[in-house]
């Protein structure tokens, strides 16, 4: 799916009705349950091995709704998470 205005429009229709579900909640319940989505999100990426990339790539869309203005701050962030994920990774896959 390409990245269009019908396909960010769906993004914002579905993030706004789920909006009252987090809302109220507990930091942590709401970090539970958005968790759980990117974890169902990014089981669906094969090889496994393109998974850090994808979640490199969600962080820095995150990153850039945080501070858009920010380009350089957020990619320096980006680096540093995006090496501790491969390393993180390499830790969880070795026996």
């Amino acid at each position: 799916m390409d990245n269009t205005p019908d396909m960010a429009r769906r993004a914002e229709a579905i993030s706004l009705d789920i909006r009252p579900a987090l809302a109220g909640q507990h930091p942590a319940v709401q970090s539970a349950i958005i968790a759980d989505l990117l974890a169902l999100w990014l089981a669906g990426f094969h090889p496994p091995e393109a998974r850090v990339p994808m979640l490199a790539d969600h962080i820095r869309l995150v990153l850039r709704l945080l501070h858009p203005r920010d380009e350089d701050d957020a990619a320096d962030a980006l680096e540093d998470l995006a090496d501790n994920l491969a390393h993180g990774m390499a830790y969880l896959d070795a026996p």
